[in-house]
């Protein structure tokens, strides 16, 4: 009976051995995934500001910048382009 209590003793002990090492392998790993990759992931998930749609006076430069004043401009814009590629034939 005592070898027995022994052995699940082992058992349980590498049990937890391999849990926790997996667990921490798995936080390393998604903790330098996390400050590369994953961070404007995360950001968008969990409603960060969003530096395409922010303005210089928010700290976060553009990603995009348009080439139109207002809506209005890029959707006329758009209008043109697709009357010309229509021209064009290739619908």
């Amino acid at each position: 009976m005592s070898k027995n209590k022994k052995s699940n003793g082992k058992v349980g002990l590498i049990t937890w051995g391999s849990v926790t090492a997996f667990l921490l392998i798995f936080l390393m790993v998604l903790t330098i995934l996390e400050q590369g990759m994953l961070n404007p992931i995360f950001t968008t998930i969990l409603g960060g500001k969003k530096p395409i749609l922010a303005d210089e006076s928010s700290g976060y430069a553009k990603i995009y910048k348009s080439d139109y004043k207002s809506k209005e401009d890029s959707v006329a814009a758009g209008e043109r382009l697709n009357l010309e590629i229509e021209k064009e034939g290739a619908t």
